[in-house]
């Protein structure tokens, strides 16, 4: 999933960058792709952060059975599972 994401996200970053690379280089067209590059940066930054946090662990405590030498429960204690 992770690698897909990747793959998408510098396909997109590439088209954007074709585009935008394509402008016209008078005078007129100074300022054309800068709003573009800014939004693709953003959406870039944004695709990139969600697949980080999705690939956090996630931890948490359940109880778990203590056994004494005969193979008996004596109890529960708690454990933290990741």
């Amino acid at each position: 999933m992770l690698k897909s994401l990747a793959l998408a996200t510098a396909l997109a970053i590439s088209a954007v960058a074709v585009n935008t690379s394509a402008a016209d280089a008078g005078p007129r067209f100074r300022h054309r792709g800068v709003g573009v590059g800014i939004a693709a940066g953003l959406v870039g930054a944004a695709v990139i952060g969600t697949a980080i946090a999705a690939s956090a662990r996630t931890c948490h405590v359940e109880r778990r059975a203590v056994y004494n030498g005969y193979g008996e429960v004596v109890g529960t204690r708690r454990v933290r599972v990741c």
